[in-house]
């Protein structure tokens, strides 16, 4: 339910010389970079993350989520302590959004996946019906035993909109547990900058483009952002988008088409940039004003609007197309 659109920005962060990986998992590509890199944890880290994708996917008929989902209204899925915790992060993340992001989404993504596919949109009464399933008071959780079930058949977990901030935490505990103090870690966009301080680019939204839009300074911390502009499909006047409200069960109509916040940890950035898009930046606000985070809002007519902390640190490169308020 989200796309990954910040990226390192090139040139000038002080990284030159850094030793680096790139390798695919999480359906993205996965990079990390640091000043001194240890070829053991190297390996380490990246088997973590192959490993929790094949816990994690709903694409992968073996996962843990797959298994979980199959399993609805039947019988207790035991779950590794990882997905455990991502889990119980997942649905506190729900409980903070009122329901605009959801654990039990599995039905809406899967039907929206297959409708920006085809270039239909799925019908009313199919909708409706997915949207019946989605309800987190369905999760049941056995700690004790590290065991879930859904309460009904048919319902799905999908921890696509979670589990990259959750992998970009735990990289980043591994790495320091490894004794490495200064690193870039770039899940698909999902960035931590562990240590030291480099500019992050925010991409352009609009639809096809690479270009960067924006670039703001981390310092020691975790960057995410979430657009409505990455997967859509016109229907005459009407688009589209694969950004999900799981209160209506139709793609979100705030006003937003890029919502980037900064601030740790990764895991809650993650699951609030897209409840944000739902939501909209009114009612953002005074969550970041609560966790100490910063934010940049891009409406659909291109008003950017940022947090008092990012104000002087954010630089907009497409003056033309973006309009500062």
């Amino acid at each position: 339910m989200r796309d990954n659109q910040v990226c390192p920005a090139q040139g000038g962060n002080g990284m030159e010389g850094w030793h680096s990986i790139t390798f695919n998992a999480l359906g993205t590509v996965c990079r990390f970079a640091a000043p001194v890199w240890d070829d053991v944890l190297l390996r380490t880290v990246r088997q973590w993350v192959r490993e929790r994708d094949d816990d994690w996917s709903v694409f992968k008929e073996d996962s843990e989520v797959s298994r979980l989902n199959r399993a609805a209204g039947r019988t207790w899925t035991p779950l590794k302590p990882d997905t455990m915790a991502l889990l119980r992060e997942a649905k506190d993340c729900a409980a903070m959004t009122g329901g605009a992001f959801a654990v039990t989404s599995g039905p809406l993504t899967a039907l929206w996946r297959q409708a920006l596919a085809s270039g239909i949109p799925p019908a009313e009464a199919a909708v409706r019906a997915a949207l019946d399933l989605v309800d987190d008071a369905d999760v049941l959780l056995r700690p004790e035993t590290g065991e879930v079930m859904l309460r009904r058949p048919g319902q799905q977990i999908d921890l696509g909109g979670i589990a990259k901030g959750f992998a970009a935490d735990r990289v980043r505990d591994i790495l320091l547990e490894g004794g490495v103090t200064e690193a870039l870690i770039d899940l698909g966009g999902t960035v931590w900058i562990l240590g030291g301080s480099a500019p992050v680019g925010i991409r352009h939204p609009q639809p096809g483009t690479d270009r960067i839009m924006g670039r703001f300074t981390v310092h020691d911390g975790a960057v995410v952002t979430s657009g409505t502009y990455e997967r859509y499909v016109r229907r005459g006047d009407r688009l589209y988008h694969h950004v999900i409200d799981c209160r209506t069960g139709n793609p979100a109509q705030s006003g937003l088409c890029s919502v980037t916040l900064a601030g740790a940890p990764a895991v809650r950035l993650d699951a609030l940039a897209t409840a944000f898009l739902v939501t909209g930046a009114a009612a953002a606000l005074p969550v970041l004003q609560r966790q100490g985070w910063e934010g940049v809002f891009v409406t659909d007519g291109y008003d950017v609007l940022a947090t008092p902390g990012l104000k002087d640190n954010l630089q907009l490169l497409g003056k033309d197309d973006f309009h500062a308020t």
